[in-house]
This record gives structure tokens, C-alpha cells and sequence, in this order.
């Protein structure tokens, strides 16, 4: 007789008695268990030992011990999946950043109404957090590489008799993508010589903070884009949540410009979307560019990398194993659009090497 499959068990934590109440029947509708509810951090911490839970949404704000210092906490006492559950303010958004790069799983934003968008994405969520939880401290599979061992490339022989990117650099990426993008952009020189283009999956005010954040942390300037403004080498520029960032061509010898425009729902499921951005460049620009596909979860960018190799540019993946969701890789590679699957800790000196053309000089 096959036993009864175990339910995901939820530790929820928020200071406001509605907000508590309204999760756990959002999460007991879905099937799973809420094991014990707390108003702070302190009490949270408290059940999370006495219960050890499979995953904790953890409100961000709360007063005493907010979510941020609770966290260490939790994570050091239990393997739960922590899923931070944020305001959409500024402050919000720069906490539930500095989470995630505290070993948060995921966010959620609270929306005004708490409504069947939000609820499908905290299901969601939920389970991929459970999910990454379960495979946290196992070994991994026998293919990955090796400290040391150099990335696999698959590039047409006509790379390597010149310089192919000395256009703009195109990195799209979705969960787990902050913590991504922290760990590749700080770690750019100074003197790099061309724009980067990001379209990240976050909500409006989040993508300006991590912006913020980047810029503080790195060699580079990094700014939320705006309409109109050319793209400069050196020059970071992350799309702005909920909209899309395209590229338009200027009069001949001026930079090629950034387009944002509102996103169409009917059409676009992410706003903003890694191929939109893509697909812009790849048209725009009259040499090849980089591509970089980083952690997420679907198959976001599968098409505009595509279109870059078409273009005769490079499309790099993060590799499967350091990534929080690997399904964005997976379908570039599913595709065949992807040039090498790369170690994150790896990218930023292969990004550098490629656009300054010494990985070819190295290897010609």
C-alpha cells in the first residue's frame, strides 16, 4: 500500500494578525500544512526550532526583531526555505535585497489587495523553496566541474580569428538573479568596455533598489534605466519593473539608445522580459553582442538568445549547479542557444576576457 505523501509544512511569520491569517488559507487551500503562525522575529524563531518547518514566509517589517535579523537565526537553526514577504517601498525592497543575499530564498511583494496573482505566485513560490530546501547539503551530480576545471566552449572556428563583442553585454535572470548579479557585476573592472544591459523579474521600486545596490558594491555605475538615454560603455542599466527595456537605433556614429515602454499583458508574461530586451539588441546593433542567461525559473530569454547567436554573438548559461532554479538555463541549452555553461563564480573574468578580447588572443 503506498503511503500518504508528506505535506509541505509552513511556519508563518508577519506582525499583522489579518496578513497571518489571510497566508495560512492561501496555504492550506493549496494543500499544504501551516505548523505554527508568529507576530516577530523572536517568536518566529522560537517555533521555527520547535517545529522545524519546511518553509517560512517571513515578513520583512516588523517591529523588535524585523525579518532581516531573524533570518540569520532561522537559518542557522533549521533547514527551512525562507521566503521573504515584502511592502512595496524602497525600504521594503532594500531589505528583502540584503535577505536574499543572506541566504533568503525568494521574496513575494505584498500587493493592495492580496489577490489571486499574489496568491498563485506565494503557492508557487512556496513549493520551489521547498523544493531548493530538500537539495540543500547534498552532493552534486557527478557532471559538474571540477574546482578548476576550465568551462566547456562549443564556438564556431570563426571566433577565433577576431574580436566578436564589441557591442553590449545583454544578461537576463529571474529567481535567484540578485544574489547572481551580485556575485558577476562588483566584479567587473573598472575600465570595462561596454554597456551592460539587465532585465532582472522584479516589480516596480525593487529593480531601482537593487540598482542602488549594485552601484555601492561595484567598479561600474549601475542605475535603474530611463527613457531615451544612450548606451555608454562602463555604464550598467537595469530595467525598470513592470516595463520593458528595448533598444532603438540612432543617426549614424551616435550609441544606440534605451527604449522603455509599458508591457503588454496580453503578450508579455514578464515585464520586463529578458527576449524583449534581447530581441531589440540583436536587431540594433550591427556587430555581435554577449548574452547571459543567469538563474530563473521558465524559459525566458530562450528566444533572444537564439537571435543573438544568429547574430553571430555569444550566449553564455550559468552553469546548472549554482543556480536557485535552473529552468531559464535549461531551456537554452534544451535549445541549443547556449555557446558554454559556465560556474557563476566564474563568469565575471570570462565576461571580461570575451569583450577584451584576450580569451581569443589566448586561444588562436
Amino acid at each position: 500500500m503506498t503511503g500518504k505523501t508528506r505535506q509541505i509544512q509552513v511556519l508563518v511569520v508577519d506582525d499583522s494578525a489579518v496578513m497571518r491569517l489571510v497566508l495560512q488559507r492561501m496555504i492550506e487551500k493549496a494543500g499544504m500544512e501551516v505548523v505554527a503562525t508568529a507576530a516577530d522575529g523572536a517568536e518566529a524563531i522560537e517555533k521555527a526550532v520547535r517545529t522545524q518547518p519546511d518553509v517560512i514566509t517571513l515578513d520583512v517589517e516588523m517591529p523588535g526583531m524585523d525579518g532581516l535579523q531573524a533570518l540569520d537565526e532561522l537559518t542557522r537553526h533549521t533547514g527551512a526555505g525562507v521566503l521573504m514577504v515584502s511592502s512595496l517601498t524602497h525600504t521594503g525592497a532594500q531589505i528583502t535585497l540584503e535577505a536574499l543575499e543572506r541566504g533568503a530564498f525568494d521574496y513575494i511583494p505584498k500587493s493592495n489587495g492580496l489577490d489571486e496573482r499574489f496568491e498563485r505566485e506565494l503557492i508557487r513560490k512556496i513549493r520551489l523553496a521547498h523544493a531548493f530546501a530538500r537539495t540543500q547539503g547534498k552532493a552534486a551530480p557527478p557532471a559538474q566541474p571540477e574546482e578548476g576545471e576550465a568551462p566547456s566552449f562549443h564556438l564556431p572556428p570563426v571566433h577565433f580569428r577576431q574580436d566578436p563583442v564589441r557591442e553590449v553585454v545583454l544578461i537576463g535572470s529571474s529567481t535567484g538573479g540578485p544574489r547572481a548579479l551580485s556575485r558577476i557585476i562588483p566584479n567587473l573592472p573598472a575600465d570595462f568596455p561596454l554597456g551592460i544591459l539587465i532585465a532582472q523579474h522584479m516589480p516596480p521600486t525593487f529593480t531601482r533598489a537593487m540598482a542602488e545596490r549594485l552601484d555601492r558594491e561595484s567598479k561600474l555605475h549601475v542605475k535603474e534605466a530611463e527613457n531615451g538615454e544612450p548606451i555608454r560603455p562602463g555604464q550598467v542599466y537595469v530595467a525598470p519593473g513592470g516595463q520593458q527595456m528595448t533598444v532603438l537605433k540612432q543617426h549614424f556614429g551616435e550609441p544606440p539608445i534605451i527604449h522603455i515602454r509599458q508591457s503588454n499583458p496580453a503578450n508579455e508574461i514578464f515585464a520586463p522580459s529578458v527576449d524583449v530586451m534581447m530581441l531589440s539588441a540583436a536587431k540594433v546593433y550591427a556587430g555581435p553582442c554577449l548574452g547571459v542567461i543567469l538563474t530563473g525559473m521558465g524559459s525566458d530569454g530562450r528566444r533572444g538568445m537564439k537571435a543573438i547567436k544568429e547574430a553571430g554573438g555569444i550566449a553564455l548559461v550559468q552553469d546548472r549547479y549554482s543556480c536557485v532554479v535552473a529552468g531559464m538555463v535549461r531551456a537554452c541549452l534544451d535549445a541549443g542557444v547556449a555557446d558554454a555553461e559556465v560556474p557563476l563564480a566564474r563568469l565575471p573574468d570570462l565576461i571580461s576576457q570575451i569583450v577584451g578580447g584576450t580569451l581569443w588572443a589566448s586561444r588562436s
